[in-house]
């Protein structure tokens, strides 16, 4: 019997903190998901059970997560690349049709699809050539 209800969804806890606090430059470690899982989901769990869901999740589920060696792991791809996001970011913010603050959630949608730390990349890195936007 599970030891808490949300035990069950274990695994699914972990995949989100991997597209959520991982990518190429952002490595996180068995511990930093233990910390998480007990933390923000009340799950207790130990790092073996940890490496367990993180070879079900490349097996079965298909995640490009890299490493073990050092207890360092990276998630490495996603279903958008994060230079395809910039491109659209960049692209809502220079559509003279979208308004300001519907760029602004256009954006924090995109960040959505990649991590935390890309998601502020995105709202930083927007390059906008002498227009005005209208304000509605």
């Amino acid at each position: 019997m599970a030891k808490s209800e949300n035990q069950k969804v274990k695994t699914l806890y972990v995949a989100k903190y991997f597209l959520e606090n991982s990518d190429e430059n952002h490595p996180v470690t068995a511990g930093d998901v233990v910390d998480y899982l007990k933390d923000e989901c009340g799950i207790e769990a130990e790092r073996r059970a940890i490496y367990r869901d993180i070879a079900a999740l490349r097996d079965v589920f298909g995640m490009d997560i890299e490493g073990g060696q050092g207890g360092k792991y990276r998630l490495l791809s996603r279903q958008f690349e994060f230079d395809d996001l910039r491109l659209l970011a960049e692209c809502v913010h220079a559509a003279k049709f979208i308004s300001a603050r519907q760029a602004k959630d256009l954006v924090d949608t995109l960040g959505e699809f990649c991590s935390t730390y890309q998601a502020e990349q995105l709202q930083r890195e927007v390059f906008l050539c002498d227009r005005v936007k209208t304000t509605i």
